[in-house]
């Protein structure tokens, strides 16, 4: 299995898990330093995309919203290979 200095993305889809993904879930990828963790809201019909980790705190500094036709880079191998995709691509 990969580790986290492997990863460059983590993709959730949330519905009923929403409270959770974007609480211990996410504080877990952070810690780790997974570049990248994507949340497909589910509930909200939104993709809200977590960036510029901070491991120290648990957090992430960067918190982008997409929704419809905006772009969603997914990070597939830094420090520049994107798969981009429109937010609504990702929703059902």
């Amino acid at each position: 299995h990969p580790g986290p200095s492997e990863i460059y993305s983590v993709i959730e889809v949330s519905d009923s898990s929403l409270e959770r993904d974007r609480g211990s879930k996410l504080r877990i990828h952070a810690v780790a330093a997974i570049q990248q963790y994507i949340l497909v809201n589910l509930v909200d019909e939104q993709v809200e995309v977590f960036s510029s980790p901070s491991p120290e705190k648990g957090i992430y500094r960067k918190r982008t919203i997409c929704k419809g036709r905006k772009v969603v880079a997914i990070t597939v191998a830094p420090p520049a290979n994107f798969l981009k995709v429109t937010a609504g691509a990702l929703l059902p």
